[in-house]
């Protein structure tokens, strides 16, 4: 259930039960695409409370009286849980999730957390739904990256080392190299050529001189005709 009216204009945002183990949640978020709202520790100063502090939140937005009856006549007598959902939280991160939790019972998320979560986990499969259907992109694309990372890390793995001379003072040092192919255009046919390249930047410890460039081209092999 989403916006829900109390008494006296009061609004609560979500309320939601976990349909497998019936947890109940209260939840309030802070999050916009306008402003990234930054929670921060209790500030109260003569009985005024910091809009941004967590005591704010716990008086104005769960604690209010108008909202424990409204929860009461659908929650019943269940214990919930608190869920504040924020973009960010003022550092150190954990001294304020600490005290939201011990002193508040308020459960502080990161609407960055919520999203990987989702991206991770989504199910949904040609969803309708505009939202479930843009997440179910990014899930992919995800995937997509990660297979492609997972290649380099292959291709980094298979690396090779080999020595190589300083240009400048002639001592021979070990680079890390991993091996590319590289297409060729020459008129109209097509080759490939197995090149290996340099997997960092390495410095002559003798004369302090570069002796290879990240990604440097360290060798190159026999050119071979595509079919």
């Amino acid at each position: 259930m989403t916006n829900i009216k109390c008494e006296g204009g009061k609004e609560i945002d979500l309320l939601a039960i976990h349909p497998q183990t019936l947890e109940r949640y209260h939840v309030e978020a802070r999050v916009s695409t306008a402003s990234r709202l930054r929670i921060e520790a209790t500030y109260t100063e003569n009985k005024k409370y910091h809009k941004n502090g967590i005591d704010y939140f716990s008086r104005e937005k769960f604690d209010d009286k108008r909202v424990l009856r409204k929860i009461g006549d659908i929650f019943g007598n269940k214990p919930y849980r608190k869920w504040l959902v924020v973009w960010d939280i003022q550092d150190p991160r954990y001294v304020v999730m600490e005290e939201a939790k011990k002193k508040f019972g308020i459960e502080i998320i990161l609407m960055g957390d919520l999203l990987s979560d989702m991206i991770e986990k989504i199910d949904a499969k040609g969803s309708r739904d505009d939202v479930l259907r843009i997440i179910e992109f990014l899930s992919i694309n995800k995937r997509v990256e990660q297979r492609f990372e997972s290649k380099i890390e292959k291709k980094r793995s298979r690396a090779l080392s080999r020595r190589t001379k300083c240009p400048n003072c002639g001592y021979n040092d070990r680079i890390v190299i991993h091996p590319e192919t590289e297409r060729i255009h020459r008129g109209d046919t097509i080759k490939i050529q197995t090149v290996l390249v340099s997997d960092e930047t390495v410095i002559c410890p003798k004369c302090g001189k570069e002796i290879a460039k990240l990604g440097e081209v360290i060798h190159r092999g026999f050119e071979h005709d595509v079919s």
